[in-house]
């Protein structure tokens, strides 16, 4: 494929790697709500709603493939699809031809861990945050989502078995990471770079 957009400035590369974004997006999520619709019955997000607040095992399965059809949607496939309009070559562009040494990994791991202790101090002082009096209609708001948020992480996190961890693990964890950052350390970041 000719990459049509090598000769373009970085700032027209940016609005067109935003636009294929936007295209990705909107397209993927059409193609989700639809297929929710057919495959799982859901027709409105009121039913969808009350769905996930009882629990409902098909509305479990219909926010998993939301989640999956959004990432590769999102991030996947526009990145993917700039990398080869900007560059003629995705391997390159990414960097997937390259070999990381294994010290990286290891870092990486530690850093996590360490990080570890200061990421649940913060959750902790979230939780304690208090709004003013004027502001309690959105306290309760954010309390209300939050509580909302529990449940359906709780409910996308059941699993029955090793199959629905790898499951899990794909959708939740490889897909997203792999996405994200095709899309921002790799398009984004490349085309920043190269406008500095």
């Amino acid at each position: 494929m000719e990459p049509i957009l090598k000769d373009l400035s970085p700032a027209r590369k940016l609005w067109a790697l935003l636009f294929i974004f936007l295209i990705g997006y909107t397209t993927f999520a059409i193609v989700a709500g639809i297929l929710i619709q057919y495959s799982f019955n859901i027709q409105t997000e009121e039913q969808f709603m009350s769905m996930i607040a009882n629990g409902d095992v098909s509305a479990v399965m219909a926010m998993k493939v939301m989640q999956l059809i959004g990432s590769v949607g999102s991030f996947i496939v526009p990145a993917h699809l700039f990398s080869l309009l900007a560059a003629g070559n995705y391997k390159t562009y990414f960097g997937f031809d390259k070999n990381s040494p294994i010290k990286i990994f290891v870092f990486t791991g530690l850093a996590i861990i360490c990080a570890q202790p200061f990421i649940n101090a913060m959750a902790a002082l979230n939780e304690q945050m208090v709004f003013p009096g004027f502001m309690s209609s959105f306290e309760n708001w954010i309390k209300e989502s939050e509580e909302f948020g529990k449940k359906v992480t709780k409910l996308f996190l059941q699993m029955d078995g090793f199959s629905d961890l790898l499951l899990n693990i794909f959708i939740v964890a490889f897909i997203p990471a792999l996405g994200e950052e095709m899309f921002f350390r790799g398009a984004m970041q490349n085309t920043i770079i190269e406008w500095t």
